[in-house]
């Protein structure tokens, strides 16, 4: 094992992208990390822990920190590419598609950005409900759940595309495979809605499913 120089805990999920892997720690440092060596590569300091995965895309690293910022760090150097503030600690990874930085922070917003310069392109409330786990995108929708709503908005645009109330609260980040999108709640149900908002069909679990999802092969897990 590698050990954290900040003597913070890791505590999100480490992401691999070709034989490295970038990991956050709850002392406020993301590492770039050598999968065959263990040799940290590089080393970026925040100001808050960070607490859950980044993502790679396009030659950059993106994450969150509950400094309240998004970040995008060139991932060959480590150099701070772009940094957004919000008003609340980042504490659920952003999804990045379509040149688009989507990320929830803890006051409940939704704010998207230009993954190249980190310009705001819109931001929205999700109510008063927080929200859980992060977003999803797929084609030009994002998916994000607080309370007992699952919303569904325009990637470019944020305008409402749909929004559905299930009986229970949400307990896990949405999951989009092909055109479904799985979602789970506390009252220990699954469900699986078409891209447009209907329900396809729910399953009651002996307990609630709030470790996420993984769709492959045609299987949930």
């Amino acid at each position: 094992t590698t050990p954290t120089p900040d003597n913070g805990a890791v505590i999100g999920t480490p992401c691999l992208s070709g034989n490295n892997l970038y990991v956050g720690s709850i002392g406020g440092s993301l590492y770039k990390i050598d999968r065959i060596t263990g040799e940290v590569l590089w080393t970026h300091k925040t100001n808050g822990g960070i607490s859950s995965a980044s993502v790679v895309s396009g030659g950059r690293v993106f994450f969150g920190s509950q400094d309240s910022n998004c970040y995008a760090l060139d991932a060959a150097t480590g150099n701070v590419a772009w940094q957004f503030s919000t008003d609340a600690p980042v504490t659920a990874p952003p999804c990045v598609a379509d040149e688009i930085v989507i990320f929830a922070s803890s006051d409940d917003s939704l704010t998207a950005l230009v993954a190249s310069n980190g310009r705001k392109e819109w931001s929205l409330q999700l109510g008063d409900d927080p929200s859980v786990g992060a977003p999803a995108l797929s084609a030009n929708a994002v998916y994000a759940g607080a309370g007992q709503w699952l919303y569904s908005f325009l990637s470019r645009s944020g305008g409402l595309r749909w929004k559905v109330r299930f009986d229970g609260a949400i307990v896990s980040a949405p999951a989009v495979a092909g055109n479904a999108i799985f979602e789970a709640t506390d009252d220990n149900t699954v469900y699986c809605l078409s891209d447009r908002g209907q329900i396809r069909w729910k399953k009651v679990l002996g307990s609630p499913a709030t470790s996420g999802f993984l769709v492959t092969n045609n299987a949930l897990f």
